[in-house]
């Protein structure tokens, strides 16, 4: 099991996480991006719908896997957050586990914590990462997609088991 501020979750098997992060690195940039845009779109169409992304637009964050060596570019161009080829450092870096940004995801833990206790690292333009951080914190779960939010409550209640 790994603590992960004071919340437990089983550790992956070691050979699921190679072969997840070998699948992740070898997959084709055009391939990431045709699935993840849609996906992205969807999720938060309401937040572009508001206007809530416009300190995104021309930047570059990053989203660093550590477990699975991988890193993911977005960009936002003032109607959608696309991933975005690395062809340019970003501008932010937001880097942790996958059981990182798992608890991050499903709100079980204040990111605070995890930033202060070293599991989720900002480089670079930090008052953009933190811009990054105020706004995953103001989402309405309710005006997620409801396959999304099953999908939360699914990662909470499997949390919740692990523990």
């Amino acid at each position: 099991m790994n603590l992960i501020a004071g919340k437990r979750l089983p550790a992956p098997p070691p050979f699921l996480k190679k072969m997840v992060g070998a699948g992740m690195r070898h997959c084709p940039f055009a391939l990431k991006k045709q699935l993840l845009t849609p996906l992205l779109q969807t999720v938060f169409a309401q937040s572009v719908a508001d206007g809530d992304l416009d300190f995104l637009r021309s930047r570059r964050i990053a989203l660093r896997l550590d477990d699975f060596g991988e890193c993911l570019q977005l960009s936002f161009d003032g109607r959608r957050l696309t991933p975005v080829a690395p062809t340019r450092t970003a501008d932010v870096i937001i880097g942790g586990n996958s059981e990182v940004f798992l608890l991050l995801a499903t709100r079980s833990v204040d990111p605070d914590a995890l930033f202060f206790n070293r599991r989720l690292t900002i480089e670079g333009d930090t008052e953009l990462g933190l811009a990054v951080k105020n706004w995953l914190d103001s989402l309405d779960e309710e005006q997620l997609p409801p396959w999304t939010r099953q999908l939360l409550a699914l990662t909470r209640r499997w949390q919740t088991h692990a523990a």
